[in-house]
């Protein structure tokens, strides 16, 4: 009879463990897939891979192709080869985020999305209206990728090949398995724009060192700046920011904004650490806390949502655009088990001051003020749609 129990016992132990085992398997779940695009993505329990921002090149330098469509299927055809070069494939792909110079390169972009998935694996999108650093470029494009864990200690840069389109700055970052830090956009003013970049690049070395991280932990860098036309004094200052080092994953848009001159952001990673909830708001020494964005998120997850870019029409005005986009993203975390008190990062494209004004009078109403995510806001040309003057781009964690 004690052999029987013992034999039962460790049945159940065996089957528990496997039941342990299987809420923790890596995954990748898309919800409410499109023809071309899903809702969202969620991951779990597998490595991110960071894709810096690339252009319709076919040799990392120059573009031959001069019409949009031409170039389009060029972003596809790099899109390919980036992720082979960083040890991920097709269906690994978990987010893309083009930056676009109208509307028709939008449509011709999530046509040719079609075409390149074959319907299958759809990642979660994101759309703006911005110049960009080549100036004849129509189209650009960044990613996120998700690869089963390779044991990695730190952050590891790569590089697709020879040919780039800035030196000693790295195609892509593969982040190890850990928590992820979100760092608001910060913006500090100077005589130029090289000038305030270096500021801002200071300001945002110095909330490093108060998160105890460096920037080799730096995985992803996002500048927001007016004049496109100036980006070599951003790049010139980031490269000597990073010294010899590999500059992280980079991605650049243009904004409106006629008073700070740029506005940078950055994800960090960290290793793993014990807390009692999935996010912790973090207010550096010097900086005031707002209710409708955190200065720092520090996540404690095996598990991240991407969601899709929501726009609207707004025929009806700024107030009811704002409140149709964030009704669709509600349905859509609720469909991923996950609500406005678990985001982690908001990115918000506003087109005109009514969009501007409307989104910062609906944010007070829908999140909780004590945790707000890490957000950027950026006035920009457009959010890449014939109609519709506000795009919000989200990340968040599941409810707990």
């Amino acid at each position: 009879m004690k052999l029987k129990n013992h034999l039962l016992f460790t049945f159940i132990f065996i089957g528990l463990a496997i039941d342990s085992t299987k809420a923790v398997e890596e995954s990748i779940r898309r919800v409410a897939p499109r023809t071309s695009y899903s809702k969202a993505v969620v991951v779990t329990g597998k490595e991110l891979i960071q894709s810096a921002q690339f252009y319709p090149t076919a040799d990392g330098r120059t573009i031959t192709a001069d019409s949009a469509d031409a170039q389009v299927r060029q972003i596809f055809e790099n899109l390919s080869n980036m992720l082979s070069k960083a040890g991920s494939q097709e269906k690994d792909l978990v987010k893309l985020n083009f930056y676009v110079a109208s509307p028709k390169v939008r449509r011709l972009a999530i046509e040719q999305l079609r075409v390149w998935s074959g319907g299958k694996d759809l990642p979660a999108v994101s759309f703006v209206q911005s110049r960009l650093p080549y100036e004849e470029s129509f189209i650009a494009c960044d990613f996120v990728s998700a690869v089963a864990p390779a044991g990695m200690k730190e952050p590891s840069r790569g590089i697709r090949d020879g040919s780039r389109t800035w030196e000693k700055h790295a195609d892509f970052c593969q982040i190890p398995s850990g928590d992820l830090i979100y760092i608001s956009g910060q913006a500090k003013q100077g005589d130029d724009l090289g000038e305030a970049t270096r500021a801002t690049l200071e300001s945002l070395e110095q909330t490093l060192g108060q998160l105890q991280r460096s920037k080799r932990d730096i995985v992803q860098i996002k500048c927001f700046l007016n004049p496109m036309e100036k980006i070599e004094y951003v790049t010139e200052q980031i490269q000597m920011f990073f010294g010899d080092e590999l500059v992280p994953p980079l991605s650049h848009v243009e904004w409106t904004s006629t008073g700070l001159p740029i506005e940078i952001e950055m994800v960090v990673a960290s290793p793993p650490t014990d807390a009692e909830n999935s996010i912790t708001v973090i207010t550096p020494k010097g900086m005031t806390h707002s209710p409708v964005f955190s200065r720092v998120i520090w996540v404690q997850s095996d598990t991240h949502i991407f969601l899709s870019s929501v726009s609207d029409d707004a025929s009806d005005g700024a107030v009811r655009e704002a409140e149709s986009v964030f009704n669709e993203l509600k349905m859509v975390l609720d469909e991923c088990n996950s609500d406005f008190r678990h985001l982690v990062k908001a990115t918000y494209y506003v087109s005109s001051n009514a969009a501007s004004s409307a989104l910062n009078e609906i944010r007070p109403t829908l999140y909780d003020p004590k945790r707000p995510p890490a957000a950027s806001k950026a006035a920009v040309r457009g959010i890449g749609l014939d109609v519709g003057e506000l795009s919000v781009d989200l990340i968040a964690v599941p409810r707990k």
